[in-house]
Order: structure tokens, then sequence, then C-alpha cells
């Protein structure tokens, strides 16, 4: 027989709690297709600004270089700019797109709750 500590209670949030029960961030009882939003969304994010900071880095390196000696560098900064903010808009373009599909994979695999 199990002694009062333990047995398992059900909390008010619908979790089983068993003692010390710690309590991780991926175990909230979200559905998969949730975290795999929150997943997209950050790899977008992190991705976008990694790759317009390489960019614009890049681009700006190579304009101290050639166009700087030339005086050119002023164009060649602004050039910089445009790559770094078109590499951006591609980037968050995708993400938007795949934000679309998993939120329609999201609404279509929601449980109904069968009430009869």
């Amino acid at each position: 027989m199990s002694t009062t500590s333990e047995r398992t209670y059900t909390a008010a949030s619908g979790a089983d709690v068993v003692g010390n029960v710690k309590r991780s961030i991926l175990r909230r009882g979200w559905r998969k297709a949730t975290w795999a939003i929150i997943a997209w969304s950050s790899l977008i994010i992190a991705g976008a600004v990694l790759t317009t900071a390489s960019a614009t880095s890049r681009v700006t390196n190579e304009c101290q270089g050639t166009f700087g000696q030339l005086g050119m560098g002023g164009s060649c900064h602004e050039m910089a700019q445009q790559a770094g903010t078109a590499q951006f808009e591609h980037i968050m373009k995708i993400g938007v797109v795949g934000f679309l599909i998993l939120s329609i994979v999201w609404f279509m695999t929601r449980p109904q709750n069968s009430q009869s």
C-alpha cells in the first residue's frame, strides 16, 4: 500500500503532482505544434539578425579596402545597408510563410472537445 506522500494528486492545472515535482518548461502541457511554432519563430529571428549583420559587415569591410581608396566610401556603405536590409526582408518572408503553414497545422490538429 502506498503512503500519502507517495500518492499521485491532480492539481488544479491538470498536471500530476508527486511529492516534489520539478516542472520543466517543456512539460507545460502544450502541444507539439506549439513548440514547433516557437522554435520556428526563434530560428527565423536569430537567423535574420545574424545574417543581416554578417552581410552588412562583409560589404562594409570590402568598402573600406577597395572603394575607400577611390573616395566612394559613402555610397558603398549605403549599398551595404541595402544588402543587409534585403537579406533581412527575404528571411522574414520565409519566416512568415513557415509561420502561416505551422499555424494552419496547429489549428487543424487541435483536440476536439466532445460535449454530449
